[in-house]
């Protein structure tokens, strides 16, 4: 009996002592879990700061907080769930970054990022995308066993970058007819690239596109020297004085009929013009219409306007006018047509001519 109360005891004690142990397991490991939780508190906090930022468009930002938070992060730590998520979420920055960095054409960098998004995601594929095109890029003139070539650095990028957008825009600016800006640009590209051969030809355009100017220019001003000495073998009305704004009338002359249309075109004021995109024939209706009904004669004769035929392709009209002289309204419509309008007289009658204006 006494011996089956020893064993009875014996068995008490263990179970009590196997209770122990349990509860002292388990309390080693809650201990151990708060305990690695609070070493994931600094990469759980940047990780989800991570997230604000890339919403807010700031992912280099959050690549490299996250960066810096999981290189801090133990080696026994790195299998967690939230170092796995970690980890897959930049490579998907890094590889954002690159394909950014090569649309810049900063293929050496674009190379450095898309080699880090592997470190973090072997599987990434935009990733092996953009590495295998920045090698190919790269290793352009290499020799011997180099991986890549070391002159293309992302400062030669830049400088190609200059250069393209330089042509480009002086291109656009030669087009429109913006010859210096489109020198001034030429030359910016040369001083990047001084043997740039697209800039070279650009200037040399430009200089041929002067001298075409300049010879269309002689020749205008040859033709109006020319249309001003016929008209004044032409013009039988006396000139008008700069002193008086009258006629001066030298000796026997008397004043001819073109003299007293002009001042009757003078005198007639108009309370409204309104013409939007009209032809010359047209206004002409318009403006014989408009000079009766505001004759200041009372029999209203008004003034007769003839479109002479070497009136080639004259401009359309748009002019808005208000109480103005009918003399004033012909010299505007004149000069928007690009016309020349003359009083002529015919016999006893004088009239207004449209015609070239350089004719």
């Amino acid at each position: 009996m006494k011996k089956l109360n020893t064993i009875l005891c014996l068995l008490m004690g263990l179970g009590s002592f196997s209770c122990l142990l349990a509860s002292s397991v388990q309390e080693q490991i809650e201990k151990e879990t708060a305990k690695r939780d609070q070493s994931l508190k600094p990469l759980r906090e940047a990780y989800e700061k991570s997230q604000r930022l890339v919403a807010d468009g700031k992912s280099m930002e959050a690549c490299g907080l996250l960066i810096k938070t999981f290189d801090g992060v133990p080696e026994s730590l790195r299998s967690t769930p939230l170092a796995t998520e970690v980890q897959k979420t930049l490579g998907t920055l890094e590889a954002s970054l690159a394909g950014t960095a090569s649309e810049q054409n900063h293929w050496p960098e674009a190379r450095r990022r898309a080699i880090a998004s592997l470190q973090y995601d072997p599987q990434n594929e935009k990733a092996l995308s953009l590495l295998q095109k920045c090698d190919e890029v790269l290793r352009r003139g290499t020799i011997a066993n180099e991986a890549v070539n070391p002159a293309l650095t992302t400062k030669f990028f830049d400088r190609l970058n200059a250069v393209n957008t330089g042509l480009k825009e002086a291109q656009a600016l030669r087009e429109t007819g913006q010859l210096q800006k489109a020198e001034q640009r030429y030359e910016d590209v040369l001083e990047v690239d001084p043997f740039n051969q697209v800039a070279t030809e650009g200037i040399k355009k430009i200089y041929e596109e002067r001298a075409l100017v300049a010879e269309k220019a002689r020749d205008l001003s040859n033709l109006e020297r020319k249309r001003e000495v016929r008209e004044a073998w032409n013009n039988i009305y006396p000139q008008s004085s700069a002193s008086t704004g009258g006629v001066e009338i030298s000796g026997a002359m008397t004043a001819s009929p073109a003299y007293a249309l002009e001042k009757r075109m003078q005198k007639t004021v108009i309370p409204q013009v309104d013409f939007s995109g009209a032809d010359l024939e047209t206004v002409r209706r318009a403006l014989i219409s408009l000079s009766r009904t505001y004759d200041p004669d009372p029999a209203k004769g008004g003034v007769n306007f003839v479109v002479s035929t070497d009136a080639v392709n004259p401009q359309p009209v748009t002019l808005k006018l208000r109480d103005t002289s009918l003399a004033e309204v012909v010299r505007y419509i004149s000069q928007i047509a690009g016309v020349k309008a003359r009083i002529t007289d015919i016999g006893e009658e004088a009239r207004t001519q449209f015609t070239n204006l350089y004719g």
